[in-house]
């Protein structure tokens, strides 16, 4: 979309990795997280229409995200039959 609206009169922003503040949106290393995309858009959302449905649900969204990163692993997975890893 982005491709065919670039350079039009009146172009809409278009934002992704940065948003309209040139301010990263999500982390540059490593893996997106769906929660975090969802808590995202469900902010920028809210930015622009106020309900508490979506207030609820992003809500909902940040405290399992708090909870996930809360929790210590309790083991450690050694690759004992990794043919890449010499001894």
């Amino acid at each position: 979309m982005r491709e065919q609206l670039y350079g039009a009169p009146d172009q809409p922003l278009c934002i992704g990795k940065k948003d309209e503040n040139n301010q990263w949106l999500f982390p540059v290393k490593g893996a997106l997280d769906a929660n975090d995309v969802a808590i995202a858009i469900g902010r920028r959302l809210l930015k622009h229409h106020r309900g508490e449905e979506l207030e609820r649900r992003v809500a909902r969204l940040e405290a399992l995200q708090q909870k996930r990163a809360d929790i210590t692993e309790v083991t450690v997975r050694v690759p004992h039959f990794c043919a890449g890893l010499s001894a």
